[in-house]
């Protein structure tokens, strides 16, 4: 399930929601860096009965807005942040607790029963498309929970992506009441702006 969401998330997540002082990423990511000028959290519901926790750091001051004026820019670059419990059945729940939420190995089948957690990246194009060759996702690593208030997950990441990067980064997201509808699809698409 986790794995999946790194192909859809990108396209969805680039007008999320506004934040409080959002965080960092520290470290190139195939040669770019990512400034963060925003970061979005939110608990997101799957029609499965599962749900995971989500923070995206994004480039855009303006990631938050209301579903009518939700825009992404030409060149606007997130990483997103997935954590989740695991029973090791197709059905992940949202986490409850602090604590390290490991990267599971891309090759297990199926994952481990554990915490786990995925990182991916998004760069947006001249038009705001993603681009497959700019796009990554986290082969190793760690995401790090240190507190969870409702929909708010605020923490670290220290992982390696699967263009060889090894990047770290915090968080302290503000809330966004409609990341989850975006990520649902239940909001429609951002209108491209420079």
């Amino acid at each position: 399930m986790l794995a999946s969401l790194r192909f859809a998330l990108p396209c969805l997540l680039v007008a999320a929601c506004m934040s409080n002082p959002p965080g960092s990423v520290d470290g190139s990511i195939k040669g770019n860096s990512y400034p963060v000028a925003a970061a979005l959290s939110a608990t997101v519901q799957t029609t499965s009965g599962g749900g995971f926790g989500m923070v995206v750091l994004s480039s855009a001051a303006d990631a938050c807005s209301p579903a009518a004026a939700q825009v992404s820019h030409p060149g606007e670059k997130s990483v997103v942040v997935i954590v989740a419990a695991n029973d090791g059945r197709a059905i992940a729940t949202p986490p409850t607790a602090t604590g390290t939420y490991a990267i599971p190995d891309p090759t297990a089948d199926p994952v481990p029963n554990a915490m786990v957690a995925t990182v991916f990246t998004s760069n947006l194009d001249a038009t705001c498309e993603n681009n497959a060759d700019d796009q990554t996702t986290a082969v190793s690593g760690t995401v790090t929970i240190d507190s969870i208030d409702g929909q708010l997950y605020s923490g670290s990441f220290d992982v390696t992506l699967d263009s060889g990067d090894h990047v770290t980064g915090s968080f302290s997201p503000g809330s966004c009441s409609s990341l989850a509808a975006i990520v649902t699809g239940d909001n429609p698409p951002p209108t491209c702006k420079p």
